[in-house]
Order: structure tokens, then sequence, then C-alpha cells
């Protein structure tokens, strides 16, 4: 039942990242990708590899990519690894995984490679992806999982802008999901809160969160409250509660609690409260928040920046002055010159 649960989970997964995501418009599409199932594909029905695989195992898997328009084009490929996002969804990207979260799992891109990661399909054509599988000596439990990516690179003009309009984030591309497990015994859940901290820039408190076993993990809720250290009270500064969150296997979480005001500085206290199924997890988590600098006003550093620069105009007026003075100076010079020569003279005569 377990199994049938994980497996429902996953193809809901697969089929809202392949059909409904932004990066897979059927409209603007101009090839498919399928799955060509092999022998020890779990079921056969499904739209994505589901491997049962062994210690030691090489194997080659297939992609079946067809070309429906009446040009050539190019297909670029690439492993993904299973990610945690922000809003608590399980996504495929090329991140690094954390040591933390990784444990002794392997990441996916360690087992899997593609043999050509560029592929010229001509029109109406069909031509197979091939990716190697390669299964290391030591046994791993539960489950590895990723995706294969495939995108279109030789996009025309008219294509690009056609995304543009239709707010395609990435370009055009299948994402079709990889699971790679040895046996179905069931892992144990797990769950760490590694960090809180305020941020100032967002007005939030954000928290980490890691899986670190190789399993999905959908948890229910998540109960929030925070109290300030030297402020224990019955009740808390902040209560807040959390939706569902799907956790990829070996995956962080990083999620934010949004805040009315800003922190003062001091000691924080994070009560968090995260059920899974039978599974309750307790955390208190401890941080500080210390006083930021306070940044000098802009009219200050403009005063600043006016007294070290001074303006064209500035220069100008303080250029004028000085031809004035100087011009004065000169004016007195002569006039007492004259004065002393003629004026004593003058005075002697009478």
């Amino acid at each position: 039942m377990r199994k049938k649960l994980v497996s429902l989970l996953l193809g809901i997964g697969f089929f809202l990242m392949v059909y409904l995501s932004p990066t897979c418009q059927a409209s603007s599409l101009l090839f498919e990708a399928k799955v060509i199932p092999p022998a020890n594909q779990e079921d056969k029905t499904l739209p994505y590899f589901d491997l049962k695989v062994t210690p030691s195992q090489s194997q080659r898997i297939e992609v079946l990519l067809t070309n429906f328009s009446s040009t050539d084009i190019q297909v670029s490929s690439q492993v993904f690894s299973a990610e945690t996002s922000p809003s608590g969804n399980i996504v495929y990207g090329s991140h690094q995984k954390s040591v933390a979260a990784k444990g002794e799992t392997p990441d996916i891109r360690e087992l899997v490679s593609i043999e050509e990661d560029s592929l010229v399909i001509p029109k109406h054509s069909q031509k197979k992806l091939k990716v190697a599988v390669q299964i290391p000596a030591e046994k791993f439990e539960g489950m590895v999982l990723g995706s294969l990516f495939m995108k279109q690179l030789d996009l025309t003009e008219k294509q690009v802008a056609t995304s543009q309009t239709q707010l395609v984030t990435h370009q055009f591309g299948y994402n079709l999901g990889l699971v790679l497990r040895e046996d179905t015994t069931p892992v144990v859940s797990e769950l760490v809160l590694d960090q809180a901290q305020f941020s100032s820039t967002k007005q939030a408190l954000e928290v980490t969160m890691t899986n670190p076993k190789s399993k999905v993990m959908k948890t229910s809720q998540t109960d929030y409250k925070l109290f300030k250290e030297d402020e224990i009270t019955e009740e808390p500064l902040v209560s807040y509660q959390a939706g569902q969150i799907a956790f990829a296997p070996n995956s962080t979480y990083t999620g934010q609690i949004p805040l009315k005001e800003n922190l003062t500085p001091g000691k924080y206290h994070l009560v968090a409260e995260v059920k899974e199924g039978e599974h309750i997890w307790k955390f208190d988590k401890e941080f500080q928040v210390v006083k930021e600098k306070v940044a000098a006003s802009p009219k200050k550093i403009v005063n600043k920046l006016a007294k070290k620069n001074p303006t064209p105009s500035k220069l100008l007026g303080n250029g004028l002055i000085s031809l004035l003075l100087g011009l004065c100076g000169i004016f007195l010079g002569i006039y007492s010159y004259y004065w002393l020569k003629y004026g004593r003279k003058g005075g002697r005569s009478r």
C-alpha cells in the first residue's frame, strides 16, 4: 500500500512537471520525448523511469525523441537531481547537494550520464537518446531520484518571441523522471531543523530543514512559534502555520515565516512542530538578531560628496569671485601708487 502511494505521488508529480509546467507547452514544442521501458522497469505504464537495480549493475536506457516539425532541430540533454523548492514542492535542477543532505546516498548525477548530450533530429524523424547507468558496488537504501531534461537549442527568432509572450521561463523542454532503487524496504523518516535566521531585507524569518533520508517525504503541517529569550511568556511573539511540504530524497528546504515588523536585537527561540503521518518532530532552535549599522542618510552623503567634489557651477562661481577680488586689488594698487606720487606733491606746493 505504501509503495503504491509513493508511486502515485511520483506519478502525479512527474505528470504535472512534464505536461503542465511552463517549460513544456504542447502548443510550442516541436519535439516529443518518451520513455522506452527497459526490462527492469517496475511499471511499464509509467511515463517516467522507475528502475529496480542491483549493486555494480551497468545499464543503458533510452529515450525516444520525435521531431514533428518540417525542419531539423537540435536537442540538448542533461541530468538533474531532485530538490525541494522554497514553495515546498519537488523540483529538478543542477544545484549541488549539501553534505548533510546527501549523507551516504549517491547523487543521481554520479550514477547517470548521457552519451551524447546534443543531438540533431532531422525533420519528421526519430532518434534515441542513450543514457548510461552505473550503480555503485556498495548497496544503498531507499531511492535515488532525478530527471532527464531535454530542451531545444536551435529556436528561431519567431519561436523565441512566442515563448516570451507566453511567459515561458525556460526554453521548450521535457523533464522525464528517473527513479533508481535496489529494494522496496520502507525507509524510516527523519527530519532536521538546521537553522533559523532573521532577514531584515525580506522582513521574514528563514527556516532551513533537511530530509537526510533517501525517500520522498510529505509533511502535512508545520506549526511555528517565536519567543524572545528575555521575554518568555505563554503568548509567542509570532505564531505561524505552514502547509504541506514535499521533500525530495536527501534534500534541504528553506522556507520563510513572514513578520509584521522587524525583530529587535537579542536572542530568540523558534519552536517548531512538524507532522508527517504518525511522525511528529519537535524543535527548539535558538538564534540571535544583532544590531545593524545605521547607514548615513542620502542627504549627508550628498553633502560630503559636494564638499569633496564641487559642481561645475560652484567652481565657476569661485573663479568669478577670485577674478573680481584680483581686479579690486590691482585697482587699489594703482590708486595708491598715483596718490602717493602726485597727491603728496600737490600738498607740498600749497
